[in-house]
Protein backbone atom coordinates (compact mmCIF):
# COMPACT_ATOMS: atom_id res chain seq x y z
CA UNK A 1 0.00 0.00 0.00
CA UNK A 2 1.03 3.98 -0.96
CA UNK A 3 0.37 4.81 2.80
CA UNK A 4 2.48 2.33 4.43
CA UNK A 5 5.36 2.95 2.33
CA UNK A 6 5.27 6.58 2.90
CA UNK A 7 4.83 6.13 6.57
CA UNK A 8 7.56 3.53 7.18
CA UNK A 9 9.92 5.79 4.52
CA UNK A 10 8.92 8.71 7.32
CA UNK A 11 9.86 6.26 10.11
CA UNK A 12 13.09 6.09 8.46
CA UNK A 13 14.01 9.76 8.89
CA UNK A 14 13.05 10.48 5.07
CA UNK A 15 10.72 13.70 5.50
CA UNK A 16 7.60 13.19 3.19
CA UNK A 17 5.33 16.21 1.54
CA UNK A 18 2.53 15.56 -0.30
CA UNK A 19 0.13 17.96 -2.02
CA UNK A 20 -3.30 16.46 -2.77
CA UNK A 21 -5.80 18.30 -5.23
CA UNK A 22 -9.21 18.82 -3.35
CA UNK A 23 -11.50 17.59 -5.63
CA UNK A 24 -8.98 14.87 -7.48
CA UNK A 25 -9.34 12.98 -3.14
CA UNK A 26 -12.49 13.69 -2.84
CA UNK A 27 -13.83 10.27 -2.54
CA UNK A 28 -10.54 9.16 -0.69
CA UNK A 29 -11.12 8.42 3.06
CA UNK A 30 -10.22 11.47 5.62
CA UNK A 31 -8.43 7.94 7.53
CA UNK A 32 -5.79 7.72 4.82
CA UNK A 33 -4.88 11.43 5.28
CA UNK A 34 -4.98 11.28 9.28
CA UNK A 35 -2.93 8.21 9.17
CA UNK A 36 -0.47 9.75 7.17
CA UNK A 37 -0.21 13.08 9.17
CA UNK A 38 0.12 11.16 12.67
CA UNK A 39 2.99 9.90 11.17
CA UNK A 40 4.49 13.28 10.38
CA UNK A 41 4.01 13.50 7.22
CA UNK A 42 3.42 16.70 5.56
CA UNK A 43 -0.36 16.68 3.88
CA UNK A 44 -1.02 20.06 2.22
CA UNK A 45 -4.39 20.49 0.40
CA UNK A 46 -4.41 22.18 -3.00
CA UNK A 47 -7.73 24.45 -3.45
CA UNK A 48 -10.06 23.16 -0.59
CA UNK A 49 -13.26 22.72 -2.07
CA UNK A 50 -15.14 24.51 0.86
CA UNK A 51 -13.00 27.92 1.20
CA UNK A 52 -15.25 29.27 3.01
CA UNK A 53 -11.99 31.99 4.26
CA UNK A 54 -11.34 32.61 0.62
CA UNK A 55 -14.10 33.33 -1.18
CA UNK A 56 -13.70 36.66 -1.53
CA UNK A 57 -10.11 36.20 -2.93
CA UNK A 58 -11.81 34.80 -6.14
CA UNK A 59 -11.15 31.40 -5.58
CA UNK A 60 -12.02 28.89 -8.16
CA UNK A 61 -14.17 25.16 -8.03
CA UNK A 62 -12.03 24.74 -11.68
CA UNK A 63 -8.30 25.43 -10.64
CA UNK A 64 -7.27 22.06 -10.09
CA UNK A 65 -4.01 20.73 -9.49
CA UNK A 66 -3.43 17.86 -11.87
CA UNK A 67 0.01 17.45 -11.49
CA UNK A 68 1.63 13.72 -10.72
CA UNK A 69 4.79 14.20 -9.75
CA UNK A 70 7.29 12.37 -7.53
CA UNK A 71 10.42 13.60 -6.57
CA UNK A 72 12.90 11.55 -4.61
CA UNK A 73 16.05 13.09 -3.12
CA UNK A 74 15.63 15.77 -5.22
CA UNK A 75 17.49 13.62 -7.69
CA UNK A 76 15.15 11.17 -9.45
CA UNK A 77 11.39 12.49 -10.71
CA UNK A 78 8.47 10.31 -11.66
CA UNK A 79 6.06 11.92 -13.92
CA UNK A 80 3.60 11.19 -16.33
CA UNK A 81 0.08 10.51 -16.13
CA UNK A 82 -0.68 7.52 -13.83
CA UNK A 83 -2.91 8.26 -10.61
CA UNK A 84 -1.80 6.91 -7.22
CA UNK A 85 -4.86 4.04 -7.74
CA UNK A 86 -6.02 0.54 -7.50
CA UNK A 87 -7.11 1.11 -10.77
CA UNK A 88 -3.33 1.98 -12.12
CA UNK A 89 -2.18 -1.15 -10.70
CA UNK A 90 -1.70 -3.00 -13.68
CA UNK A 91 -2.77 -2.23 -17.43
CA UNK A 92 -6.22 -2.02 -18.69
CA UNK A 93 -4.82 -4.40 -21.24
CA UNK A 94 -5.03 -8.00 -20.61
CA UNK A 95 -3.75 -10.91 -23.22
CA UNK A 96 -3.02 -7.99 -25.45
CA UNK A 97 -6.94 -8.11 -25.98
CA UNK A 98 -8.83 -4.53 -27.35
CA UNK A 99 -11.61 -5.15 -25.18
CA UNK A 100 -11.25 -5.44 -21.52
CA UNK A 101 -13.10 -8.28 -19.42
CA UNK A 102 -16.40 -5.95 -18.49
CA UNK A 103 -16.62 -5.25 -22.18
CA UNK A 104 -15.25 -1.59 -22.06
CA UNK A 105 -12.85 0.20 -24.46
CA UNK A 106 -8.87 -0.39 -22.76
CA UNK A 107 -6.67 2.48 -22.06
CA UNK A 108 -3.29 2.90 -21.67
CA UNK A 109 -0.86 5.68 -19.70
CA UNK A 110 2.86 6.37 -19.19
CA UNK A 111 4.84 7.55 -16.36
CA UNK A 112 8.68 8.43 -17.27
CA UNK A 113 11.64 7.99 -14.49
CA UNK A 114 13.95 10.87 -15.34
CA UNK A 115 17.06 11.58 -13.71
CA UNK A 116 20.06 14.47 -13.66
CA UNK A 117 19.46 18.55 -14.10
CA UNK A 118 15.62 18.27 -15.43
CA UNK A 119 14.66 16.59 -11.83
CA UNK A 120 15.59 20.15 -10.28
CA UNK A 121 13.30 22.17 -12.30
CA UNK A 122 10.11 19.61 -11.04
CA UNK A 123 11.54 19.79 -7.57
CA UNK A 124 10.97 23.74 -7.56
CA UNK A 125 7.45 23.24 -9.56
CA UNK A 126 6.62 21.13 -5.85
CA UNK A 127 8.16 23.86 -4.12
CA UNK A 128 6.88 26.68 -5.98
CA UNK A 129 3.37 25.09 -5.62
CA UNK A 130 4.37 24.71 -1.48
CA UNK A 131 4.94 28.02 -0.80
CA UNK A 132 2.14 29.53 -3.18
CA UNK A 133 -0.49 27.39 -1.30
CA UNK A 134 1.09 28.74 2.21
CA UNK A 135 2.12 25.23 3.23
CA UNK A 136 3.66 24.89 6.64
CA UNK A 137 7.29 25.17 6.76
CA UNK A 138 9.14 22.34 5.40
CA UNK A 139 11.49 20.41 7.72
CA UNK A 140 15.25 21.73 6.93
CA UNK A 141 16.77 18.90 3.81
CA UNK A 142 18.86 19.56 1.18
CA UNK A 143 15.97 19.49 -1.48
CA UNK A 144 17.90 20.75 -4.44
CA UNK A 145 20.92 18.97 -4.57
CA UNK A 146 23.60 19.82 -7.16
CA UNK A 147 22.39 18.88 -10.25
CA UNK A 148 24.43 16.16 -12.35
CA UNK A 149 24.28 15.53 -15.98
CA UNK A 150 23.90 11.39 -16.43
CA UNK A 151 22.41 11.10 -20.19
CA UNK A 152 22.40 12.92 -23.61
CA UNK A 153 18.70 13.60 -23.64
CA UNK A 154 17.29 17.21 -23.99
CA UNK A 155 14.67 17.23 -21.50
CA UNK A 156 12.81 20.68 -20.62
CA UNK A 157 10.11 21.20 -17.90
CA UNK A 158 7.16 23.17 -18.18
CA UNK A 159 4.96 24.03 -15.48
CA UNK A 160 0.77 25.16 -16.45
CA UNK A 161 -0.76 27.53 -14.51
CA UNK A 162 -4.37 29.27 -15.20
CA UNK A 163 -2.10 32.21 -13.87
CA UNK A 164 -0.15 32.95 -17.38
CA UNK A 165 -0.76 35.40 -19.92
CA UNK A 166 0.55 33.01 -22.35
CA UNK A 167 0.53 29.21 -22.18
CA UNK A 168 4.13 28.02 -22.63
CA UNK A 169 2.99 24.48 -22.68
CA UNK A 170 1.02 24.90 -26.34
CA UNK A 171 3.52 27.28 -27.49
CA UNK A 172 6.46 24.70 -26.54
CA UNK A 173 4.20 21.83 -28.31
CA UNK A 174 4.00 24.29 -31.50
CA UNK A 175 7.51 25.42 -31.66
CA UNK A 176 8.84 21.44 -31.57
CA UNK A 177 5.68 20.68 -34.33
CA UNK A 178 7.26 23.06 -36.40
CA UNK A 179 11.20 22.39 -36.16
CA UNK A 180 10.39 18.83 -36.72
CA UNK A 181 12.80 17.13 -38.97
CA UNK A 182 11.91 13.18 -39.49
CA UNK A 183 9.35 12.19 -37.09
CA UNK A 184 5.90 13.50 -34.75
CA UNK A 185 4.80 11.10 -31.50
CA UNK A 186 1.75 12.24 -30.07
CA UNK A 187 0.30 10.81 -26.74
CA UNK A 188 -2.29 12.68 -25.30
CA UNK A 189 -4.82 12.27 -23.43
CA UNK A 190 -7.75 13.78 -24.90
CA UNK A 191 -8.64 15.34 -27.79
CA UNK A 192 -10.99 18.19 -29.19
CA UNK A 193 -14.27 15.51 -28.88
CA UNK A 194 -14.72 12.08 -27.40
CA UNK A 195 -15.19 10.28 -30.71
CA UNK A 196 -17.10 7.75 -29.03
CA UNK A 197 -19.72 6.86 -26.69
CA UNK A 198 -17.50 5.39 -23.97
CA UNK A 199 -15.36 8.67 -24.26
CA UNK A 200 -18.25 11.20 -24.01
CA UNK A 201 -19.40 9.28 -20.55
CA UNK A 202 -16.02 9.36 -18.89
CA UNK A 203 -16.04 12.80 -19.60
CA UNK A 204 -19.33 13.24 -17.78
CA UNK A 205 -18.48 11.60 -15.32
CA UNK A 206 -15.36 14.07 -14.85
CA UNK A 207 -17.61 16.63 -14.61
CA UNK A 208 -20.35 15.62 -12.26
CA UNK A 209 -18.98 18.21 -9.65
CA UNK A 210 -18.81 21.20 -11.81
CA UNK A 211 -22.70 19.90 -13.60
CA UNK A 212 -24.55 19.89 -10.07
CA UNK A 213 -23.22 23.21 -8.73
CA UNK A 214 -22.97 26.14 -10.54
CA UNK A 215 -23.55 29.53 -12.14
CA UNK A 216 -25.79 28.42 -14.75
CA UNK A 217 -28.32 26.59 -12.25
CA UNK A 218 -28.50 23.77 -14.32
CA UNK A 219 -26.54 20.82 -15.15
CA UNK A 220 -24.23 23.13 -17.41
CA UNK A 221 -20.62 23.36 -17.74
CA UNK A 222 -18.73 25.98 -19.81
CA UNK A 223 -15.18 26.53 -21.03
CA UNK A 224 -13.35 28.83 -23.11
CA UNK A 225 -10.36 29.72 -24.45
CA UNK A 226 -8.43 32.37 -26.64
CA UNK A 227 -5.08 31.36 -27.89
CA UNK A 228 -2.90 31.77 -31.33
CA UNK A 229 -5.82 33.71 -32.89
CA UNK A 230 -8.64 31.15 -32.57
CA UNK A 231 -11.51 31.62 -30.31
CA UNK A 232 -13.52 28.38 -28.84
CA UNK A 233 -15.85 27.72 -25.99
CA UNK A 234 -17.24 24.55 -24.80
CA UNK A 235 -20.58 23.60 -23.78
CA UNK A 236 -21.57 19.82 -21.77
CA UNK A 237 -24.83 19.47 -20.46
CA UNK A 238 -26.95 16.93 -19.68
CA UNK A 239 -30.78 17.04 -20.80
CA UNK A 240 -33.97 15.83 -19.85
CA UNK A 241 -34.62 13.73 -23.09
CA UNK A 242 -33.50 9.92 -24.15
CA UNK A 243 -31.03 9.43 -26.81
CA UNK A 244 -33.71 8.23 -29.36
CA UNK A 245 -35.66 11.24 -29.37
CA UNK A 246 -32.22 13.65 -29.13
CA UNK A 247 -29.80 12.01 -31.39
CA UNK A 248 -32.07 11.51 -34.46
CA UNK A 249 -33.92 14.75 -34.40
CA UNK A 250 -30.03 16.18 -34.59
CA UNK A 251 -28.25 13.83 -36.88
CA UNK A 252 -30.73 15.37 -39.52
CA UNK A 253 -29.40 18.34 -41.22
CA UNK A 254 -32.79 19.59 -42.53
CA UNK A 255 -33.97 20.58 -38.56
CA UNK A 256 -30.79 22.45 -38.06
CA UNK A 257 -32.22 25.57 -39.58
CA UNK A 258 -34.91 25.27 -37.09
CA UNK A 259 -32.42 25.48 -34.21
CA UNK A 260 -29.45 28.13 -36.44
CA UNK A 261 -32.57 30.38 -36.80
CA UNK A 262 -33.23 30.68 -33.49
CA UNK A 263 -30.32 32.96 -32.41
CA UNK A 264 -30.63 36.88 -32.85
CA UNK A 265 -27.81 37.11 -35.73
CA UNK A 266 -28.59 34.37 -37.73
CA UNK A 267 -31.32 36.41 -40.72
CA UNK A 268 -31.75 33.66 -42.86
CA UNK A 269 -31.15 29.64 -43.07
CA UNK A 270 -31.76 27.08 -45.95
CA UNK A 271 -30.37 23.38 -46.19
CA UNK A 272 -28.62 21.95 -49.47
CA UNK A 273 -27.85 18.68 -50.12
CA UNK A 274 -26.91 16.47 -52.90
CA UNK A 275 -25.58 16.57 -55.96
CA UNK A 276 -23.54 18.94 -54.27
CA UNK A 277 -22.15 18.54 -50.72
CA UNK A 278 -24.93 19.11 -47.62
CA UNK A 279 -25.11 22.65 -46.58
CA UNK A 280 -26.85 25.01 -44.46
CA UNK A 281 -26.77 28.24 -46.29
CA UNK A 282 -26.75 31.36 -43.65
CA UNK A 283 -26.75 35.35 -43.79
CA UNK A 284 -25.59 36.65 -40.82
CA UNK A 285 -26.55 40.14 -39.47
CA UNK A 286 -27.10 42.67 -36.96
CA UNK A 287 -29.48 41.72 -33.81
CA UNK A 288 -32.23 44.09 -35.44
CA UNK A 289 -34.44 43.56 -38.10
CA UNK A 290 -32.85 44.16 -41.40
CA UNK A 291 -32.53 43.45 -45.37
CA UNK A 292 -30.97 39.81 -46.52
CA UNK A 293 -29.07 42.58 -48.56
CA UNK A 294 -27.65 43.99 -45.64
CA UNK A 295 -26.57 40.35 -44.33
CA UNK A 296 -23.57 38.34 -44.67
CA UNK A 297 -23.85 35.14 -46.60
CA UNK A 298 -21.95 32.53 -44.77
CA UNK A 299 -22.00 28.62 -45.33
CA UNK A 300 -21.59 25.73 -42.93
CA UNK A 301 -21.13 21.81 -44.52
CA UNK A 302 -22.62 19.62 -42.66
CA UNK A 303 -21.66 15.85 -41.84
CA UNK A 304 -22.34 13.73 -39.68
CA UNK A 305 -19.22 12.19 -38.11
CA UNK A 306 -20.46 9.13 -36.03
CA UNK A 307 -23.64 7.89 -35.38
CA UNK A 308 -24.53 5.00 -33.41
CA UNK A 309 -27.38 3.48 -31.47
CA UNK A 310 -26.38 5.61 -28.28
CA UNK A 311 -23.96 7.83 -29.97
CA UNK A 312 -23.83 10.81 -32.69
CA UNK A 313 -21.21 12.89 -33.70
CA UNK A 314 -22.10 15.85 -36.00
CA UNK A 315 -19.64 18.53 -37.49
CA UNK A 316 -20.61 22.20 -39.09
CA UNK A 317 -17.40 23.71 -41.06
CA UNK A 318 -17.68 27.62 -42.52
CA UNK A 319 -13.96 28.13 -44.44
CA UNK A 320 -14.98 32.25 -44.52
CA UNK A 321 -16.74 34.55 -41.92
CA UNK A 322 -17.32 38.35 -41.81
CA UNK A 323 -14.30 40.98 -40.82
CA UNK A 324 -11.88 38.09 -41.65
CA UNK A 325 -12.39 35.80 -39.63
CA UNK A 326 -12.50 32.41 -40.87
CA UNK A 327 -12.22 28.34 -39.92
CA UNK A 328 -15.95 28.43 -38.01
CA UNK A 329 -16.71 25.31 -36.65
CA UNK A 330 -19.72 23.89 -34.20
CA UNK A 331 -19.06 20.06 -32.98
CA UNK A 332 -22.01 18.58 -31.55
CA UNK A 333 -22.15 15.31 -29.78
CA UNK A 334 -24.42 13.41 -27.78
CA UNK A 335 -24.45 10.52 -25.62
CA UNK A 336 -27.25 8.27 -23.44
CA UNK A 337 -27.22 8.50 -20.43
CA UNK A 338 -30.03 6.08 -18.96
CA UNK A 339 -33.44 6.24 -20.25
CA UNK A 340 -34.71 9.45 -19.96
CA UNK A 341 -31.53 11.48 -20.18
CA UNK A 342 -28.91 12.56 -22.56
CA UNK A 343 -25.20 14.24 -22.09
CA UNK A 344 -24.31 16.71 -24.48
CA UNK A 345 -21.29 18.29 -25.64
CA UNK A 346 -21.19 21.50 -27.98
CA UNK A 347 -18.21 23.23 -28.98
CA UNK A 348 -18.11 26.47 -31.34
CA UNK A 349 -14.97 27.97 -32.75
CA UNK A 350 -13.26 30.20 -34.94
CA UNK A 351 -10.15 32.00 -36.26
CA UNK A 352 -9.17 35.77 -36.69
CA UNK A 353 -7.05 37.93 -38.56
CA UNK A 354 -5.47 41.34 -37.94
CA UNK A 355 -8.81 43.22 -39.44
CA UNK A 356 -11.25 40.89 -37.35
CA UNK A 357 -8.99 41.75 -33.89
CA UNK A 358 -9.10 45.59 -34.72
CA UNK A 359 -13.02 44.93 -35.03
CA UNK A 360 -13.35 43.10 -31.91
CA UNK A 361 -11.10 45.54 -29.97
CA UNK A 362 -13.10 48.54 -31.54
CA UNK A 363 -16.12 46.55 -30.19
CA UNK A 364 -15.17 45.90 -26.88
CA UNK A 365 -13.75 49.05 -26.21
CA UNK A 366 -17.17 50.64 -26.87
CA UNK A 367 -20.53 49.06 -27.02
CA UNK A 368 -19.17 45.72 -25.87
CA UNK A 369 -17.40 47.62 -22.91
CA UNK A 370 -19.22 46.78 -19.91
CA UNK A 371 -20.47 42.83 -21.58
CA UNK A 372 -19.45 39.93 -20.19
CA UNK A 373 -19.02 35.84 -20.32
CA UNK A 374 -19.92 33.25 -17.87
CA UNK A 375 -16.86 32.05 -16.70
CA UNK A 376 -16.42 33.34 -12.80
CA UNK A 377 -12.68 34.91 -12.97
CA UNK A 378 -12.92 35.80 -9.70
CA UNK A 379 -15.25 38.02 -6.81
CA UNK A 380 -15.68 41.61 -6.64
CA UNK A 381 -15.27 43.30 -3.04
CA UNK A 382 -18.54 42.43 -1.88
CA UNK A 383 -18.66 38.30 -2.88
CA UNK A 384 -20.60 38.40 -5.74
CA UNK A 385 -19.18 36.62 -9.11
CA UNK A 386 -16.84 38.74 -11.07
CA UNK A 387 -17.47 37.11 -14.81
CA UNK A 388 -14.70 37.33 -17.37
CA UNK A 389 -15.03 40.12 -20.28
CA UNK A 390 -13.32 40.56 -23.55
CA UNK A 391 -12.92 38.44 -25.96
CA UNK A 392 -13.74 34.99 -23.91
CA UNK A 393 -16.39 36.78 -22.82
CA UNK A 394 -17.78 37.27 -26.33
CA UNK A 395 -17.49 33.70 -27.40
CA UNK A 396 -18.63 32.41 -24.48
CA UNK A 397 -22.42 34.76 -25.31
CA UNK A 398 -22.07 33.74 -28.65
CA UNK A 399 -21.83 29.45 -28.03
CA UNK A 400 -24.57 29.75 -25.12
CA UNK A 401 -26.81 31.48 -27.77
CA UNK A 402 -26.15 28.54 -29.83
CA UNK A 403 -26.39 26.20 -27.22
CA UNK A 404 -29.50 27.22 -25.61
CA UNK A 405 -31.42 27.24 -29.64
CA UNK A 406 -30.58 23.45 -29.39
CA UNK A 407 -32.46 22.75 -26.23
CA UNK A 408 -35.61 25.27 -27.69
CA UNK A 409 -35.79 22.85 -30.01
CA UNK A 410 -35.80 19.56 -28.28
CA UNK A 411 -38.28 20.83 -25.74
CA UNK A 412 -41.12 21.94 -28.54
CA UNK A 413 -40.54 18.47 -30.76
CA UNK A 414 -43.65 16.99 -28.66
CA UNK A 415 -45.80 19.87 -29.91
CA UNK A 416 -47.73 19.54 -33.24
CA UNK A 417 -45.80 20.45 -35.90
CA UNK A 418 -47.42 23.71 -36.78
CA UNK A 419 -47.23 24.97 -32.68
CA UNK A 420 -43.57 24.45 -32.83
CA UNK A 421 -41.69 27.34 -33.96
CA UNK A 422 -43.61 29.61 -31.72
CA UNK A 423 -42.87 26.84 -28.97
CA UNK A 424 -38.91 27.21 -30.32
CA UNK A 425 -39.02 30.97 -30.31
CA UNK A 426 -40.52 31.80 -26.95
CA UNK A 427 -38.43 28.81 -25.44
CA UNK A 428 -34.79 30.63 -27.11
CA UNK A 429 -35.87 34.00 -25.52
CA UNK A 430 -36.96 32.59 -22.09
CA UNK A 431 -33.53 30.78 -22.00
CA UNK A 432 -31.94 33.38 -22.73
CA UNK A 433 -33.36 35.53 -20.32
CA UNK A 434 -32.18 33.28 -17.36
CA UNK A 435 -28.65 35.09 -17.99
CA UNK A 436 -29.49 39.02 -18.20
CA UNK A 437 -26.11 39.86 -17.80
CA UNK A 438 -24.47 38.39 -20.49
CA UNK A 439 -27.90 37.24 -22.90
CA UNK A 440 -30.39 40.16 -23.15
CA UNK A 441 -30.26 42.01 -26.27
CA UNK A 442 -33.70 42.32 -27.24
CA UNK A 443 -37.48 42.91 -25.57
CA UNK A 444 -39.42 39.83 -26.12
CA UNK A 445 -42.27 41.34 -28.36
CA UNK A 446 -39.15 42.45 -30.65
CA UNK A 447 -37.61 39.44 -30.70
CA UNK A 448 -40.96 37.11 -31.58
CA UNK A 449 -42.10 39.41 -34.38
CA UNK A 450 -38.38 39.49 -36.00
CA UNK A 451 -38.09 35.86 -36.23
CA UNK A 452 -41.52 35.23 -37.21
CA UNK A 453 -40.52 37.16 -40.44
CA UNK A 454 -36.90 35.44 -40.73
CA UNK A 455 -38.12 31.72 -40.00
CA UNK A 456 -40.06 32.26 -43.41
CA UNK A 457 -37.40 33.32 -45.75
CA UNK A 458 -36.10 29.81 -46.81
Amino acid sequence: MIADALIAKQKAGVQVNLIRDSVGTMTTPVEFFTRLTEAGINVLEFNPVNPLDTVAAGWDVNERDHRKLLVVDGKVAFLGGINISSVYSRGSFRQASKVRPDGTPPWRDTDLQIEGPAVTEVQKLCLETWEKLKGAPLAPRNYLPEPVATGREVVRIIGSSPDEPISLIYATLISALRSAETEIWIANAYGAVAQDASALRTRHTQLLHQLAGNQFGQPLYLESSDESGTLRDDVYATVDYPFPVAGPALQDMNHWCDILILHQNVKSCRATGPPAQDALSLNIGRKFDQPLADAYPFEFLFRVAAAGPDYLHATLNADQGPMGTSHYRIDLEVVGLDAGRSFVHMSYSYAYGTMASMAMQGYLATIGRNKVGFTIAGRKPGGSPDFTGGTRGVVERNTMRYYLAIEAYLAALPEPPEEQLEKRLSGWYARVERYPAQLHELERDDYLAMKRKEARRR
